[in-house]
Order: C-alpha cells, then sequence, then structure tokens
C-alpha cells in the first residue's frame, strides 16, 4: 500500500527511457524551418525573376501598341487607334503622357466620358496643367457644347500655327457641327485643309458639313477623293454613299453600302441605306428582308419604321403600311417623313380627317425647319454676337423638333446674354415638367415668381 502510494506519487508521470524525445522534436522543427526558408527564399527569387522579365515584356507591349496607335491616327482610324491605345494603357499605367494620348483618341472616337477620365488621370500623374494638356481640355470643351466658349483662345494657336493647328480645327469643326453651325464648321474644315490638302478625315468632316447644310453635290466630291486617297479608311464609301443617294444615284449608292457591309456585315446605316436604294430601284421584296432584320435585331428606330411603312405601301399593303408607319410617328411625332408618310398612307385607306390633320402638322414643320435654316445658316453664321432672343427662338425650335440637347444649349445661351429673359424660363419650366425634372423646372419657376409679372417683356 505504501509502495503503490509512493509510486502513485512520482514527480515524473513519464518513463525515464522516454525523456530523450524532447529534443528530437525540437531538432526535427528546426530543419522543418530551415527547409521552408530555402523555399520561401526560392520562391522570392522566382518572383523577382518574374518581375524582372516582366518588366521589360511589358514595356516592349506598351512600345509596340503607341507605335500602332499613331499609326493608326496616321491613317485617321480612330478606332483602331482607340484598340492599341487601350492596349498600350495595360503595359504603362502611370503614363501622364500615355494617358494624354488615350484622352485624344477617346475625344476622337466621341467617347467623351473615357477621355475626360484620362484627362483627369493626365492631370493626376504630373502634378498640375501643362499646355497641351491646357489645349486637349479646350478640345474636349468644344467637342461637349462649349465651342463658342473656347473658340478665342483655341483659334489663337491656330492664328500662332501651334503644331497642334490640325487637331484644333478638327475639334472646332465637331464642336460646331455639334451645335448645328454647318458653315461655322465647314470653315474650319477648310483651314484644315489648307495645312493638309489630302487629310481624308478632313475631307470627310468637310463633306458631312455640306451634306448637312443639303449641299451634297460639294458633299459627295470631298468622299470621292477621300475615298480616292484612302480607299479603305472606315467612313469613306459609307459617307458616299448617303450622298449618292441623296442625289438620286441610287444604283451607285447601292453598290458603296455593298462594299461597306462587306467589312461590317451589322452597321444599321449601310443597311438602311441599301434598303432605300433597294425601295428607290423597285426592289421591294429585298428591302422588305433587310428592313425586317434590322427590326428583328431591336433597330426600331423611326427611319427604320418609315421606310418599312414605304415598302408595304408599294406592295399594296396599305394598313400594313399604316401600322408601320404609325409606330414610327408615335415614336417621334416631330419626325418630318414619319408625318408624311402616314399622311400618305391615311389618304390610300381613305381616312381623311386625321390624314388633313396630319397635313396641317407637317406643313408647321416645314415652316419650323425653314425658320430654324434661315436662324442657324443667315443669322448665326454672320459675325456675332447675336441677341439673346435669337438663341431663345432657335433653342425653342430645336426643343419643339425633339432635339433636346440642341435645344437646352441654345435656351441657355439666351439666359447667359439676358437671365431675366421670362420666356426662357418659362419654355424651361415646360421642358422640366414634361420630362419629369421638377428639381429644374422649381427653379426656372422661382426665378419667374422673383421677376415678377413684368419681367422679361419686350
Amino acid at each position: 500500500m505504501t509502495e503503490g502510494a509512493a509510486v502513485g506519487l512520482s514527480p515524473s508521470p513519464m518513463p525515464t527511457e522516454a525523456t530523450p524525445a524532447a529534443p528530437a522534436v525540437a531538432s526535427k522543427g528546426r530543419r522543418l524551418l530551415r527547409r521552408l526558408g530555402r523555399l520561401f527564399g526560392i520562391l522570392i527569387l522566382f518572383v523577382l525573376i518574374a518581375f524582372g522579365l516582366w518588366m521589360p515584356s511589358a514595356d516592349l507591349y506598351a512600345r509596340y501598341h503607341i507605335r500602332a496607335t499613331y499609326a493608326a491616327l496616321d491613317r485617321q482610324d480612330y478606332l483602331k487607334a482607340w484598340d492599341h491605345v487601350e492596349k498600350a494603357l495595360n503595359g504603362r499605367p502611370g503614363s501622364a503622357d500615355l494617358h494624354l494620348l488615350a484622352a485624344r483618341v477617346a475625344r476622337q472616337n466621341d467617347r467623351m466620358e473615357e477621355a475626360r477620365l484620362h484627362f483627369e488621370r493626365c492631370y493626376e500623374l504630373q502634378h498640375g496643367i501643362s499646355e497641351p494638356l491646357q489645349i486637349e481640355r479646350m478640345m474636349l470643351a468644344a467637342q461637349t457644347g462649349r465651342a463658342e466658349t473656347v473658340l478665342e483662345p483655341l483659334y489663337d494657336y491656330v492664328r500662332k500655327d501651334h503644331p497642334l493647328s490640325p487637331l484644333i480645327l478638327e475639334a472646332l469643326c465637331m464642336g460646331f457641327r455639334q451645335l448645328r453651325s454647318g458653315n461655322v464648321a465647314a470653315y474650319f474644315a477648310n483651314q484644315w485643309l489648307q495645312r493638309e490638302p489630302d487629310n481624308v478625315q478632313a475631307l470627310i468632316c468637310r463633306g458631312v458639313c455640306f451634306g448637312e447644310m443639303g449641299n451634297f453635290p460639294e458633299a459627295a466630291k470631298d468622299f470621292e477623293k477621300a475615298c480616292r486617297i484612302s480607299p479603305d479608311h472606315p467612313g469613306c464609301r459609307l459617307n458616299l454613299g448617303i450622298a449618292r443617294l441623296q442625289l438620286a444615284q441610287f444604283k451607285s449608292a447601292a453598290t458603296l453600302f455593298e462594299q461597306a457591309l462587306a467589312i461590317e456585315p451589322d452597321n444599321g446605316t449601310a443597311l438602311l441605306g441599301l434598303a432605300q436604294c433597294k425601295i428607290a430601284m423597285n426592289e421591294q421584296e429585298q428591302a422588305q428582308s433587310i428592313l425586317d432584320g434590322l427590326i428583328e435585331r431591336d433597330q426600331e428606330t423611326p427611319e427604320i419604321l418609315v421606310e418599312r411603312g414605304k415598302v408595304a405601301l408599294q406592295l399594296g399593303q396599305p394598313e400594313v403600311a399604316e401600322k408601320w408607319t404609325r409606330r414610327a410617328y408615335q415614336t417621334m411625332p416631330s419626325y418630318h417623313p414619319a408625318v408624311y408618310q402616314l399622311e400618305l398612307c391615311l389618304r390610300t385607306l381613305g381616312i381623311t380627317k386625321e390624314a388633313d390633320d396630319l397635313g396641317q402638322q407637317r406643313l408647321q414643320l416645314e415652316a419650323d425647319m425653314h425658320q430654324l435654316q434661315e436662324l442657324i445658316t443667315g443669322v448665326l453664321a454672320r459675325p456675332g454676337p447675336h441677341p439673346p432672343k435669337t438663341y431663345h427662338e432657335i433653342g425653342a425650335l430645336f426643343l419643339k423638333r425633339g432635339e433636346t440637347n440642341q435645344g437646352l444649349y441654345y435656351l441657355y445661351k439666351a439666359l447667359e446674354g439676358d437671365p431675366s429673359l421670362k420666356q426662357t424660363h418659362s419654355l424651361l419650366v415646360q421642358h422640366y415638367e414634361k420630362v419629369g425634372d421638377n428639381e429644374r423646372a422649381k427653379t426656372h419657376r422661382e426665378i419667374l415668381e422673383v421677376m415678377g409679372p413684368r419681367a422679361g417683356r419686350p
């Protein structure tokens, strides 16, 4: 009993022969740590080697795409240039110069939000504004509805024959085209062509200006020259096809649209143009097939719906024609071809009263278009400044035609000249209430209340 108690109270529960195991475990742990350390060192070495290899390869990748970007810009192939500059940025994301180039190419591709983001990133990376960045900022402003505000400082660089003059003239041309100032836009395109007579993009820009002013013979000449210089340039055949369609040269236009579609089969503009040529050449079944394909792809624009109605009417299906054309009219009641074509359908169906009402609407639209053309090509083409009332009239006409951006631009320009122009504030209240922007409507309503009933009267 005593012995058992003595054994049970022994200070070491482990047998005496097991005590050497502790140093053995420690030794194994040290060996494991040494192995892990060696493995970690090898891993770090591989990472450093890979990083060292990646750095020059990433730089080579960026260099290749930078060269490809400039090569595409030399051909005025802005889509290709954008593809290459995006890839170049993957290799050099911290390059201020590359972000400036990306901002420029984005602007030329009408990617204005991306242009703004690259501009801001360039500003951050170079810690401030430089002259090239300042010029790019003004060119971006010109192409986002503020051409008149940056005209003088930008054109001053052109007067001094700055190396960026062609780019500046391009931006001014595009900016004034956006403001529907075709004569002014064409003037800058002319200046551009005086410096670079064979510049394809300059020829296309001037041709588009001529087309927007209804001068399709001159537009066709510019597009033809552009095609001779660069037959594969994106837009050459398409624009020439549009000009020849307007000149009733349907067979030639159809060939050009088909050539454009061979390169870009899903180009909606080329498909619509080809369908219009087929209609004019009495090839209704082919036109119908093209238009139905566009509609199946959810491209139910008023233009496509009107052409589909034309085909149905030519095929002796006035009820079907009325269905398609009414859909176009409901989508855009201010679209003149839709009003005209629906009036024609209703007269064919003997629905005289509604046709007469549409006839009155059509005549008013034609009068509005004539007035707008007179104001833009007549009044605004002359050297300014222009009365705020003129800007109000232009803005009101654009709003009436459903061209909201242009309408709001000219209405706010009227208020810049005369903040107390009551008729402009009233029109803005009506517009914002119609589109559900109650906050802006409230702002202009409060201004009217402050001005009182007599304010803004002529």
